[in-house]
Formats: C-alpha cells, sequence, structure tokens
C-alpha cells in the first residue's frame, strides 16, 4: 500500500519518544512520502511536527489503514 513505509516510520517515531529515527533505513528508502508528505533522511533524530503527521494527517492515514484492513479476509 502507497501508506506502509509512512505508517511505519510513523509507528517507530512514537515509540522512540517522538523522534523520528532512521538508524535502520537503508538511503535508497528515502524519500518517504504518503500524499504529499515527506520524510527524509535528514530528520533523522528530530523531533515530530505537525509537517509531517498532524489531526488531518493523522485521520486520513488511519481511515486509509482501516478501509484496507476492511477488505482483508477473516
Amino acid at each position: 500500500m502507497d501508506w506502509y513505509d509512512y505508517t511505519r516510520a510513523i509507528r517507530n517515531t512514537v515509540s522512540h519518544n517522538f523522534r523520528l529515527v532512521f538508524s535502520r533505513y537503508k538511503p535508497e528508502h528515502f524519500p518517504i512520502t504518503w500524499r504529499g508528505i515527506s520524510l527524509t533522511a535528514d530528520l533523522d533524530g528530530k523531533a515530530i511536527t505537525f509537517e509531517s503527521f498532524w489531526h488531518k494527517s493523522g485521520y486520513e492515514l488511519f481511515v486509509a489503514m482501516r478501509e484496507f484492513a476492511e477488505v482483508l479476509p477473516e
């Protein structure tokens, strides 16, 4: 899904004190982009901001993941 890499990075950020941690990503993975929001390698170690994850984008991400999950077989 187009949101997978972005979602993984956000989940890891929330798990690491709200700091972007890219130490396990290879340089060719960047930028990580979803719906016009880009996470670049130079953000490594920096705190997440409203520019990379905020109420609207967070809700839109939730909806996209929920739509994906709803079509999965039980």
